[in-house]
């Protein structure tokens, strides 16, 4: 099963994405207020980067209609917030390595918001 990534705020918009209009600006507001929340807790925003970046594609992809009239605007200003937040968040500390550990060649991920193209 597929799971959205982002904070609850972002999956909620996520839900309500045919309704989300960007006409009168909306997507600046959900994006200041979630700029507030992130403030609030950054730690429990590991995922919103790219919580950012799957909602500019799916607005990217959905059908034109009038009250959907600044799509794009909207989508380049998602992906900028992804980047911003990628850019900002912290990052957590792997586990430390232990001597049993060290014979073995770990790889860990490297936190990078990865956009879609």
């Amino acid at each position: 099963m597929f799971h959205w990534q982002g904070c609850g705020y972002l999956q909620a918009i996520r839900s309500h994405i045919d309704n989300f209009s960007t006409t009168s600006g909306e997507y600046l507001e959900a994006i200041f207020t979630h700029r507030e929340i992130f403030a609030a807790y950054p730690s429990a925003h590991q995922g919103c980067a790219r919580g950012f970046s799957d909602l500019a594609q799916l607005l990217e992809k959905r059908p034109w209609r009038a009250d959907r009239d600044s799509d794009n605007e909207a989508v380049s200003v998602f992906r900028h917030e992804a980047w911003m937040i990628g850019a900002t968040s912290p990052v957590i500390k792997p586990a430390p390595i232990t001597k049993e550990d060290d014979h073995r060649a770990i790889v860990r991920p490297s936190y990078a918001c990865v956009l879609p193209m």
